[in-house]
């Protein structure tokens, strides 16, 4: 009786330590789009406007993460976006700053489909020669 019990038990706890390596996962993936973004909106020209206080450390918490939004103002639309997970700051643009992100958004985007076109050239090719050489000796490349 005592062994099934020990069983349960182990299992327990390798699911729950599954659990948690899935939340360091997702944690390190949020992460990771969130400098990726930061450093593409820097490059655009967004200013990082980093917590000192308590309570703006607070605010930053608060604020929806990793998503860009906007407000109009007298001096044009501000765009915003805050990251609680790596630098715990906002970035705030004006209406030139967000058009340079979209064009390094677009950019990007292109060089993502090249490479992946390339990929699957690349890819293509091999099972080309590979066809080539199961031609040439099925028996000596199977």
């Amino acid at each position: 009786m005592r062994l099934p019990s020990f069983i349960l038990l182990i299992a327990a706890l390798h699911l729950l330590g599954g659990c948690s390596y899935y939340d360091q996962y997702k944690f390190n993936q949020k992460l990771k789009r969130a400098q990726q973004t930061e450093s593409m909106l820097t490059a655009a020209g967004f200013v990082t406007v980093s917590a000192v206080s308590d309570q703006q450390k607070g605010v930053i918490a608060s604020l929806p993460p990793l998503q860009l939004y906007h407000y109009p103002s007298r001096k044009g639309m501000v765009y915003w976006y805050s990251d609680p997970y790596s630098c715990k700051c906002v970035l705030r643009g004006d209406q030139a700053a967000y058009t340079r992100y979209q064009q390094i958004l677009i950019e990007k985007q292109m060089v993502d489909e090249a490479q992946q076109a390339a990929l699957m050239n690349e890819e293509a090719a091999q099972e080309n020669q590979m066809m080539m050489l199961n031609s040439f000796s099925p028996f000596m490349f199977p």
